[in-house]
Order: structure tokens, then C-alpha cells, then sequence
């Protein structure tokens, strides 16, 4: 999923038409303005959804020295630890303190999520996998507040978190009983 076309539809959202149409073009300094504007409010988006809804999780192993992981000793810096298991699959007592992990083994694989990484123009979204059009009311929702029009964005605010809603509403299979023949 492009950033692109995710400002393209954001921008038609917005009452941005003349600025869809020129994005990767040469832009003058008002609409290049309110391009970065857009995917400012695009990696709102992201990052709301990132660490809110959808969490992106990270799975890496350590060895344990001491008992202490520290943070700095992660690829990437964690938001929150999900697992931390030893190298059977089996669940091991951890305690987490600001700098550090003490883990009760030799060595662990942790999950955990990250913060999104930062988007540009050009670039693809891969960590989060929702639809383009829910990126874009989420974008137009920030532009809005960003423009402080409240009542805008509270429109598409609302659009925004039915459609989270309905993507990530967990769905159950329905099953009907057999039949019975009298």
C-alpha cells in the first residue's frame, strides 16, 4: 500500500483536489505545506493505530546475563512485552523495570511491540495492513484538527473508529445444527 495514493484519497477527503493531482510533482510552497501537513497526519495515523489497535509485534531471542536484558540491547525499542519464553516454548517469569528485563533463564525469546516507523511520500506501508480508505479518514480526521475545525473532523473521526471497529471486530463462524429427518 502506497503513501501516495493514501494522501490521493486523504486530499479528496479534505477539499485538497488540486493538490491530488500533483503530489509527486513540483508543488509551490503552500501546497507543499499542506502535502507535509497530510503525511504528518498520515504517521498520526499510523502511530494511533500501531500502538492502540493493531500492535505491531517484534519476536527476538537473547541470551541472559545476570538476569538482565537490557532495553538497549533491542533492535528495536519496545512499547510493551507480550512474552518472554525460554528456548522450549515454555512461559518464563519476568519482571520489567525502566532500563531492563530480569528474566529467570539462560536464554529467552521475547515478544514485543514497537513504535511504526515514520512514512514518506514514496514509501510503502507494510507494518499495518488496514485498507487505504481507513488510513485516509484517519488522515483527514488529523488535518481537521490540525485546521481546528472541530466539527469536520468529528465527522470523519466517527468513520474513522466504525470502520476500525468493523476490521477488527473478531467474527465468529456460524454453525447450524444438523438437520433431522421425522
Amino acid at each position: 500500500m502506497k503513501v501516495a495514493d493514501i494522501l490521493k484519497i486523504a486530499c479528496q477527503m479534505t477539499g485538497n483536489d488540486d493538490l491530488a493531482d500533483k503530489l509527486e510533482g513540483s508543488l509551490t510552497d503552500e501546497e507543499e505545506s499542506r502535502k507535509q501537513l497530510l503525511l504528518d497526519a498520515l504517521n498520526l495515523v499510523i502511530s494511533e493505530v500501531g500502538c492502540e489497535y493493531m500492535p505491531i509485534l517484534v519476536e527476538e531471542e537473547f541470551e541472559v546475563k545476570n538476569f538482565k536484558i537490557d532495553f538497549a540491547d533491542f533492535t528495536s525499542a519496545p512499547l510493551d512485552i507480550y512474552a518472554v519464553k525460554d528456548r522450549y516454548g515454555r512461559a518464563v517469569k519476568y519482571r520489567k523495570y525502566s532500563s531492563y528485563i530480569m528474566a529467570f533463564s539462560s536464554k529467552v525469546k521475547i515478544t514485543y511491540s514497537i513504535m511504526p516507523s515514520k512514512v514518506g511520500l514514496n514509501d510503502n506501508i507494510s507494518q499495518i495492513n488496514l485498507p487505504e480508505r481507513v488510513l485516509a479518514y484517519g488522515t483527514a480526521r488529523e488535518y481537521f484538527l490540525h485546521q481546528n475545525l472541530e466539527g469536520e473532523a468529528q465527522i470523519w473521526e466517527e468513520k474513522f473508529k466504525s470502520s476500525l471497529e468493523n476490521l477488527l471486530r473478531r467474527k465468529s463462524v456460524l454453525v447450524l445444527p444438523k438437520r433431522r429427518w421425522i
